[in-house]
């Protein structure tokens, strides 16, 4: 069976082989009688073509030349047969040899730029200008005059002094400070004329002792020395100073680290209220009007200067306009007028020193100034007495009101009150109004400095205690 099947086998196995030769050769014929011969391999023309022109008979020689020759229309790529011309070719010139090689226009039109529809508007081109037109001569700029550099401004000279004389000054000014707070302006003055009498003359810590003094001077009511010290100022630091242009030495040994710019703007002010007190309108009106074209350059200082320089101009304006004529009624205008009288000359104005004005101001001024001295020699005994009166009780209400008659003065005629009168809620509000009544500092205006300040205690320990007390 085994030798049987393996025979079977082979026979199969080389019929098969067989058969495929075979295949193989018929295919092999068949691309071949379809491929074109060698000399159409190189041509692109279909097979259909290159037959119908082998096939096809040749054409008499006499029909060929009746026949006129056309341009033609087209060319296969793939052609291999050239043209015939077209036209025969022009004969060349004998004379004179032109150079191969496409033909050059003229010069001229070489340099005409050609228009193009599709290039951008900037590249426009331009009419032509021919080489050889006359150009206008342009006359040559001179050179203009070299300009003097701006002069340079000198620096500023600081005068320097020891740290002993600075120590000395500063505890003189601040000596002056606390007793300007407390509104002793002659001691505050006093204070600040030692601390300008310890410096050197054109020292930088002068500037704001002047203008300290000043001030004070202004409020006892000295206006002359007011336009004296600042009037000291303007010349120290100089009256064309401007924002950013010079500042003092920050490192203390020229007496500050002080803005110069907020010292100039005080003293101007200052100089310009003392012109009023002295009734000299046309020179305060000078220096209002500095301070209102400063503008806002010299930060918060200069923006309030420049307010109150306005409310100074208006002052002074109305002072120095002349008074309006006095009205006339209307039977008076139309009734005949009368002659008038010849005036009597008047005697010519003798200056009598500082007006009423002035006068009234400075006993304003010496008034208010011992006002304070007293507060000041008083405040630690009324402190004392209010604080016996309230001390543990702050917010008892009751307690406070049952115990008015120990820090009231008899002359007020307060009347005490038992603890059984304020029980109730009610009981209490109406006792607290009646002493709220009885100490309120507008009733007390022209009482003693001693009684308005125990008022002015006992008013607000009163009101303190009752906020505690009162119901939400």
């Amino acid at each position: 069976v085994l030798t049987q099947a393996s025979e079977i086998g082979a026979n199969l196995l080389g019929k098969a082989n067989a058969f495929w030769k075979s295949a193989n050769k018929a295919y092999e014929d068949r691309v071949k009688a379809s491929t074109p011969p060698a000399a159409a391999a190189g041509s692109s023309r279909p097979k259909w073509m290159t037959d119908a022109a082998e096939h096809e008979e040749p054409e008499p020689a006499a029909r060929r030349d009746r026949q006129p020759k056309k341009r033609p229309t087209f060319t296969d790529d793939g052609d291999d047969h050239p043209e015939d011309p077209v036209l025969p070719p022009r004969p060349k010139p004998s004379g004179s040899r032109r150079p191969e090689g496409p033909a050059q226009p003229p010069a001229a039109q070489r340099d005409v730029p050609t228009a193009s529809l599709f290039a951008p508007a900037g590249d426009a081109p331009q009419s032509y200008v021919s080489p050889h037109r006359r150009k206008p001569q342009q006359p040559t700029p001179s050179a203009a005059p070299a300009k003097p550099p701006p002069p340079t401004k000198p620096a500023r000279q600081y005068i320097t002094c020891s740290t002993t004389i600075l120590s000395d000054a500063a505890s003189h000014r601040t000596a002056g400070t606390a007793a300007y707070k407390l509104g002793q302006f002659a001691n505050a003055e006093q204070s600040f004329s030692q601390a300008i009498s310890v410096l050197p003359g054109g020292h930088m810590g002068l500037v704001p002792l002047w203008n300290n003094r000043a001030m004070s001077r202004l409020k006892t009511g000295d206006g002359p020395g007011a336009v004296s010290d600042c009037t000291a100022v303007l010349e120290l630091i100089g009256t064309e100073w401007k924002a950013g242009d010079d500042a003092a030495d920050a490192g203390g040994a020229h007496g500050a680290g002080m803005d110069l710019g907020e010292a100039l703007v005080k003293a101007t002010t200052r100089r310009a209220q003392g012109y009023e007190m002295n009734e000299k309108w046309d020179k305060a009106k000078e220096d209002w009007e500095k301070l209102a074209g400063i503008g806002n350059t010299w930060g918060p200082v200069g923006a309030k200067a420049k307010t109150e320089a306005f409310r100074g101009l208006d002052r002074c304006r109305k002072a120095l306009a002349p008074p309006p004529p006095p009205a006339q009624s209307t039977s008076a205008a139309s009734s005949t007028p009368k002659p008038k009288a010849t005036p009597k000359p008047r005697p010519a104005a003798v200056s009598s020193g500082p007006s009423e004005a002035s006068a009234r101001l400075r006993a304003a001024n010496r008034a208010a100034e011992a006002d304070e001295a007293e507060r000041y020699r008083l405040k630690d005994s009324i402190e004392a007495r209010l604080i016996a009166w309230k001390g543990g009780k702050e917010n008892n209400i009751r307690a406070l009101v049952a115990s008015l008659e120990n820090v009231l003065w008899p002359e007020l005629n307060w009347v005490k009150v038992g603890m059984h009168e304020l029980i109730t809620e009610q009981q209490v509000k109406i006792r607290y109004m009646k002493a709220i009544a009885k100490v309120h500092p507008d009733k007390l205006r022209n009482a003693t400095v001693e009684h308005q300040m125990i008022a002015n205690g006992v008013f607000g320990a009163l009101n303190d205690a009752y906020n505690v007390f009162k119901p939400s």
